[in-house]
């Protein structure tokens, strides 16, 4: 049996954070969430820290704010994931981890989206189709920036949607929280390049996903998302992954420039001892 044969097997989880103002938008997108047409859905984990990366704090309890959230839980499949560090926008990928890591089933697949899209009933359904392995993950992405650089890196567009299996998630977290200090705080504040260098240098490629326009992602006309503000939100996506390419090259020259000091330093340890070690034998003499 092939893998596209077991995709209706599948288990999904749908996996996003907040942060506080956002509470009507994160509304409208669970009630659309909730309409997926995809019946395997097992759990939706909204990751809110209790300590904003950004300094923001919630105007009342997180309860108060957010109970509209039992009321739509009809099925009761909302978690409420409230971490005491926040990593940023990538907490929509690692919030999941607690949870995923308690299911015995391999074959997992995390849709994470972001708190302030509506996306159609069959966003999940029709990326779940286009799985062709584990080492795919199903993406709108680009290498607009990259071609140049590196042809077969892609970075996600991941306000569209992302369908990743559970050992990706668990690739990222592990990168994430053990070199926190590796990452500059431009990469920790805009994820898409962060969280696709991660998974590129870990071994996965991108399967480019095949709805090409916006709007056969998103609900349109809400949250201003109309098919206008669509086309204008994907035109300025190239400077948003100019940012960020510039910020990952210049991590990149940092790394390099590490190598390169720690390979003087080799050369120049060994000059002196080539150096020093005749002088010695000749002083003997």
């Amino acid at each position: 049996m092939t893998h596209a044969q077991l995709n209706v097997a599948i288990d999904i989880y749908i996996s996003l954070t907040t942060i506080p103002g956002r509470s009507n938008t994160l509304r409208n997108t669970i009630i659309q969430l909730l309409k997926q047409d995809y019946p395997n859905i097992k759990a939706f984990i909204i990751t809110i820290p209790t300590v904003n990366m950004r300094g923001l704090s919630f105007a009342t309890d997180i309860e108060d704010d957010y109970k509209w959230l039992e009321a739509l839980d009809t099925t009761r499949r909302i978690i409420v994931n409230r971490p005491e560090y926040d990593y940023g926008p990538c907490m929509k990928f690692i919030g999941a981890v607690p949870f995923l890591s308690a299911t015995s089933k391999a074959d997992t697949w995390v849709f994470v989206c972001d708190d302030d899209q509506m996306y159609l009933e069959n966003r999940i359904s029709s990326q779940v189709a286009q799985i062709k392995s584990p080492k795919h993950i199903v993406a709108r992405a680009t290498n607009l920036i990259l071609q140049n650089f590196h042809p077969s890196f892609f970075g996600p567009m991941g306000f569209t949607g992302m369908l990743l299996p559970k050992q990706a998630i668990f690739e990222i977290d592990s990168f994430i929280r053990t070199r926190q200090k590796d990452i500059p705080r431009c990469c920790k504040m805009n994820d898409d390049i962060l969280i696709g260098t991660i998974l590129y240098n870990a071994g996965y490629y991108f399967t480019a996903d095949k709805h090409t326009k916006l709007e056969e992602v998103f609900v349109e006309g809400v949250h201003g998302y109309g098919e206008n503000a669509l086309a204008s939100s994907y035109k300025n996506g190239a400077a948003k992954f100019f940012a960020m390419y510039t910020c990952h090259l210049h991590y990149n020259r940092r790394n390099a420039v590490g190598v390169v000091a720690i390979l003087l330093t080799v050369f120049i340890i060994i000059v002196t001892l080539a150096i020093a070690i005749p002088i010695a034998f000749s002083r003997r003499k």
